[in-house]
């Protein structure tokens, strides 16, 4: 978690955390009919945990964050 290059999206990150590198990641989230703007999980569930209580592929949503967060 080195500075300069930012830090790479992992299943182990908070929603809240993904989020808080850049809010465009809250259009990613809702593209997977996610609804973190209103729910209070996003500070202690994971992108693993989330991604498996909203049946989508972790892979694929990890991939698509990291387009939008550097």
């Amino acid at each position: 978690m080195a500075g300069g290059m930012g830090m790479d999206v992992n299943k182990d990150m908070t929603v809240a955390e993904v989020i808080q590198k850049n809010i465009r990641a809250l259009d990613v989230l809702e593209k997977y009919s996610m609804t973190c703007r209103t729910c209070n999980a996003v500070y202690s569930e994971t992108l693993e945990s989330a991604a498996r209580a909203s049946s989508i592929s972790l892979e694929k949503l990890i991939h698509d964050l990291s387009q939008v967060v550097d």
